[in-house]
């Protein structure tokens, strides 16, 4: 639908989801970084502080201006599918 690389997404998801400190947080970035096709992670800053985490996905594509575009794209077609699901599940529990 958006023309990204699920098969990407999906193998970066497997192969790097579990590299991140946080368990809520490197799933979703290695299933990003892997339909985007780009290296994410590594070295960043919090509150000033530096901090060196592990890469996510191949660096097959530059992060430029698209890329973040892209990004947009997917995560709000995302979220707006989960709102879909989630709203019907709680229409289907509430009349049931």
């Amino acid at each position: 639908m958006l023309s990204l690389d699920w098969r990407g997404a999906w193998r970066i998801f497997r192969r790097d989801g579990g590299k991140h400190k946080s368990p809520n947080a490197g799933r979703p970035e290695a299933a990003m970084a892997g339909a985007l096709r780009v290296r994410l992670g590594g070295t960043s800053f919090y509150d000033g502080e530096v901090h060196h985490g592990q890469y996510l996905g191949d660096a097959n594509n530059p992060l430029n201006q698209q890329v973040l575009r892209k990004s947009l794209r997917l995560m709000t077609c995302v979220s707006l599918l989960m709102f879909s699901f989630c709203f019907s599940v709680s229409l289907l529990v509430h009349y049931w």
